[in-house]
C-alpha cells in the first residue's frame, strides 16, 4: 500500500495577515512576492532561483528566502552576498511560530529543486493555501495534481523556471489558494491512518 505524506495544516500556528507579515519583512503590500522556505541544500537550487529572479525586471517584485543553510551546504550563499536588493534573505532557522509569517508574506512558494523525491515545504504550502512553482520531479506532480495549486516546469529546460516565474505573476491567487487547500484536504491523517 502506497500512502501519501499527511498534511501539516494543523501542525503550525496560523492567523498572520498578509499586511502584518509583510511589515515583519519590510516588504511593501503592493508587490508580488516569490518565496522559498526550508533548509538550504545544494539539491534545492536556491542559487538558480536567485539568478532567475534577478534576471526579471520590475521593482514590483520581491523574493523572500527563509531557511537555514544546512550544515553540509558549501555553496555560494555561505560566503557571498546577494546583489539584488529585491531579494530578502533570512538565512537562519525559522521558528515554528514564524512559519505563518513567511507563508502569509508570499504570493507563491518556489521550489526550484535540481533533484528530489518529495517536499515537506510543498506539503506545508498546500496547508497554508499557498500556490507552488515547482519542477516535474519525483512525487511532486502527484502531490499537487493537475489543478491550479501549482505551476510546474520541466527541470531539463534551461528556460523552464524563468517561464514558470513569469506565469506565476498572472495567477488568480484566490483560485490557486483554494486549489492548494483542496489538495491539502486529500492529505488528511484520518484517511492515511485507515489506509
Amino acid at each position: 500500500e502506497v500512502i501519501p505524506h499527511g498534511s501539516f495544516a494543523k501542525a503550525y500556528p496560523r492567523g498572520a495577515t498578509k499586511a502584518e507579515a509583510r511589515r515583519a519583512f519590510d516588504i511593501p503590500n503592493d508587490v508580488f512576492v516569490y518565496g522559498f522556505f526550508g533548509n538550504i541544500r545544494a539539491y534545492k537550487g536556491v542559487e538558480h532561483l536567485i539568478d532567475e529572479f534577478s534576471a526579471m525586471e520590475g521593482n514590483d517584485l520581491r523574493l523572500l528566502i527563509a531557511g537555514a543553510l544546512h550544515v553540509n551546504y558549501a555553496g555560494p550563499l555561505r560566503s557571498s552576498t546577494i546583489d539584488d536588493p529585491r531579494v530578502i534573505a533570512h538565512l537562519r532557522h525559522i521558528a515554528d511560530e514564524e512559519i505563518q509569517i513567511v507563508m502569509a508574506a508570499v504570493d507563491v512558494l518556489v521550489l526550484p529543486f535540481v533533484d528530489t523525491l518529495t517536499s515537506g515545504s510543498a506539503i506545508l504550502a498546500l496547508g497554508y493555501g499557498t500556490p507552488i512553482v515547482m519542477p516535474y520531479l519525483g512525487c511532486l506532480p502527484e502531490l499537487v495534481g493537475t489543478g491550479a495549486a501549482a505551476i510546474s516546469y520541466d527541470p531539463g529546460d534551461p528556460t523552464g523556471l524563468q517561464r514558470a516565474l513569469q506565469e506565476a505573476r498572472a495567477l488568480d491567487l484566490d483560485a490557486a489558494g483554494t486549489a492548494a487547500r483542496e489538495r491539502d484536504r486529500l492529505l488528511n491523517w484520518s484517511t492515511i491512518a485507515n489506509r
